[in-house]
């Protein structure tokens, strides 16, 4: 091996140098071009990503203001709404505020859907908050505006099934910000592997100059 490189002209080994130096560069220019192409639709798709993770957060954090909401309507009939013109309006209340809830729910679960996540948490969250509805509204025909102590009845046949629920809302904008930092991750990783081949191939273009 020593003799077949003793027996090369230096000009050809000028050639080989220049010719291997080239190609370094070419691979680092076309590196170059896909590792920026690769960066630039990563950033796009990090943008978007973000956004609609920024939605299915917001729509998250609304059906726990709502539902907070709602119970405190809830509450609010049992306690005053002996007289009807103050049962009907705190009623309404209630109403609105599930309706937002659901609303918000609903929300949440097509920006998981989007987002790639699994829906399974917002539709279990759905089903219980439905579910609680239900029972308040049972739980309600106990009600008699003429007896101020009827709520005590009504109180007693719901009382804690809205914890669940509650819990289950709560965490949802949790799972998006965890889903996030995990993709986060993946993107420095690739990141840093396209700069250790640059770095790598510089290098060897240093050694060889």
């Amino acid at each position: 091996m020593a003799n077949m490189l003793e027996s090369i002209s230096i000009k050809t080994k000028l050639f080989l140098l220049v010719g291997i130096t080239l190609a370094l560069m070419a691979l680092l220019g076309v590196e170059g071009i896909y590792t920026q192409k690769a960066e630039n639709a990563r950033l796009d798709h990090s943008l978007a990503e973000n956004s609609l993770a920024a939605s299915s957060i917001l729509a998250s954090d609304e059906a726990t203001i709502h539902f907070k909401k709602q119970v405190q309507e809830w509450k609010d009939l049992l306690l005053r709404g002996q007289v009807k013109a103050d049962y009907d309006h705190y009623l309404a209340a209630f109403e609105s505020e599930y309706v937002a809830v659901e609303v918000a729910l609903e929300q949440s679960r097509v920006s998981f859907g989007k987002l790639g996540l699994d829906t399974a948490p917002v539709i279990k969250a759905q089903a219980e908050h439905a579910a609680l509805h239900t029972r308040y509204l049972e739980a309600l025909r106990l009600y008699d505006t003429g007896n101020p102590t009827s709520y005590l009845a009504v109180d007693h046949a719901v009382r804690g099934m809205d914890r669940p629920p509650t819990e289950d809302i709560d965490r949802l904008s949790g799972i998006v910000i965890a889903a996030l930092d995990q993709r986060a991750g993946a993107t420095r990783l690739a990141a840093a592997a396209s700069l250790q081949f640059a770095v790598i191939v510089s290098v060897l273009m240093v050694i060889l100059a």
